[in-house]
């Protein structure tokens, strides 16, 4: 099995989100699956979130609370994959930076874990729609909306003085390659 890597998502400057309110991102790789385990601490009871859905393919996740990752093995095309609370998801393959967006052919199966202080969203990606044998360039990102319908950015690097997720500036981690068959995640 891969080792995990956790990486801290930032709000953008420009919409800095509830107090107190930190997101990381574990992200585990294996030679066919992507675990990427979002985790948001703090005040989780000022975010709105999505109502219960099936765990279906869905347009505009992103127009509430939705975690999210864009994924880029060989530039300019990349991967966008939109995992909700509510259990709907999306994933979209585009041939530069927000041109020819397509269907991925990927799956997205997400399980959510609520606590008090905490919610844990977990997102495992399979299918032959991403290129397992090479390394990604990834952004991690979410977007927050708020009891009062304030959304906030997160991302682990913001380039610009707007969010801008599909800024491949922003694809900030690199995720391995993995060599061993049978991996599992």
């Amino acid at each position: 099995m891969a080792n995990p890597m956790q990486l801290e998502l930032r709000p953008h400057p420009a919409t800095p989100g509830p107090e107190g309110l930190r997101i990381t991102v574990e992200i585990v790789r294996t030679q066919s699956a992507l675990r990427l385990i979002y985790r948001l601490a703090g005040p989780v009871h000022q975010i709105r979130w999505p109502p219960a859905a099936a765990a279906v393919r869905a347009d505009d996740l992103w127009r509430t609370t939705c975690c999210e990752a864009f994924l880029q093995a060989e530039p300019p095309a990349y991967l966008e994959l939109n995992a909700a609370p509510s259990g709907a998801w999306a994933a979209y393959a585009f041939t530069g930076e927000r041109e020819g967006r397509a269907d991925a052919d990927v799956s997205v199966a997400i399980s959510t874990q609520a606590a008090p202080d905490a919610l844990l969203l977990e997102a495992v990606v399979t299918g032959p729609g991403l290129p397992w044998d090479r390394p990604w360039r990834a952004g991690l990102t979410a977007v927050i909306e708020d009891a009062a319908g304030e959304v906030s950015y997160w991302a682990l690097n913001h380039p610009k003085d707007r969010p801008d997720f599909h800024d491949p500036q922003g694809f900030a981690a690199l995720i391995s390659a993995q060599s061993a068959p049978g991996d599992a995640p």
